[in-house]
């Protein structure tokens, strides 16, 4: 529960072990819970790809953690060149410091209405992000809360050079109360790790669909971050090319993290060969529905499947300290799914 008392003087700074069981404890007040101290320990200090993430500790004058937020490093595609990002999550407050209720005041507050906890962690971060050469921040909140943290750091210009965002609604795609229909494509599912010929299909998709800039979709990429989903590749049934793929998160009301298809007229058979083989599995796999936000680049494929929109909207947020006004950093330029 947010509260009106000014947050208790915080200092902020990279997280240690030593930290864990405070955030243990903060998981649970966020309803993440419980969540197994060994699991965040692999999470957050197992190294990895370009370091493994950035984790920023909000720290009490006693030395107790009272907030937390996750950057995680991303390879991006940004036109014709591969850099470095990271991916803002796992923001966690304990209640008592909390945004202020004036957060929720009208949008002719100043930015320092929105000054918090948050938006001082991310300021915090920068000079790690900048040290790790970390070129890019995104996020995907809220558009509320994406409006707060914009107005916030757009307050503070000598840290931030450029900031840009774009809403997405969200839909809903039931798996258990609509009857299978056809399966225009070949349907497989597909285990970690990712064999090469998704390099193939991003690279060929990458120029047919015209995308600028996204979250890397290599073979490599896909095993690192998808490895934990259900992935159903698609298949010319002829040819047996791979030309699409779709991931959902295994869980009952799950979220379709990454869909991609080789072109535009590929994408509807695409998401509805993976959709309709769900529907003829539920009781198999356990998922009944999944959510995702509607991009504009396949938007009408979900819809050709039977996504109907809900109360479920989303941002994406991009950020740089460069100060160069780059192109890379306008939003609407980048391809972005759920799970990015």
């Amino acid at each position: 529960m947010a509260t009106t008392e000014p947050a208790p003087d915080l200092t902020y700074r990279p997280m240690a072990h030593v930290d864990l069981d405070a955030v243990v404890r903060m998981y649970d007040d966020a309803g993440w819970g419980p969540m197994p101290r060994e699991t965040l320990q692999q999470w957050f200090f197992s190294g990895g790809a370009h370091g493994g993430p950035l984790v920023m500790a909000a720290v009490q004058p006693d030395g107790s953690v009272v907030g937390m937020i996750v950057l995680y490093p991303r390879e991006v595609q940004l036109f014709e060149r591969v850099g470095v990002a990271c991916r803002m999550a796992g923001a966690v407050l304990a209640p008592h410091v909390r945004w202020s209720a004036r957060a929720d005041a009208a949008d002719t507050s100043t930015a320092d209405d929105f000054t918090g906890p948050l938006i001082d962690m991310l300021r915090a971060s920068d000079e790690h992000v900048e040290a790790r050469g970390w070129e890019l921040m995104f996020a995907l909140p809220h558009p509320r809360l994406a409006g707060r943290v914009t107005r916030a750091l757009e307050g503070n210009v000598p840290m931030t050079a450029k900031l840009t965002q774009c809403s997405f609604p969200g839909v809903r795609i039931d798996f258990a109360d609509a009857p299978a229909g056809d399966i225009p494509l070949e349907v497989g599912e597909r285990a970690a790790p990712f064999p090469p010929e998704y390099d193939t299909l991003w690279e060929r998709a990458r120029v047919n669909l015209g995308i600028e800039c996204a979250a890397m979709r290599s073979a490599e990429a896909l095993t690192l971050f998808r490895g934990r989903d259900l992935t159903l590749e698609c298949r010319d049934p002829r040819r047996g090319d791979l030309v699409g793929y779709a991931s959902f998160a295994s869980e009952e009301n799950s979220k379709l993290m990454d869909v991609l298809a080789v072109d535009r007229e590929t994408f509807e058979p695409v998401v509805k060969s993976a959709t309709n083989w769900l529907r003829a599995r539920v009781m198999e796999t356990g998922i009944r529905s999944a959510s995702a936000f509607a991009h504009p680049r396949y938007r009408d494929a979900l819809v050709a499947a039977g996504a109907v929109e809900i109360d479920w909207p989303f941002s994406f947020l991009v950020r740089s300290r460069a100060a160069q006004d780059r192109a890379e950093l306008d939003a609407d330029r980048w391809y972005v799914t759920t799970g990015d």
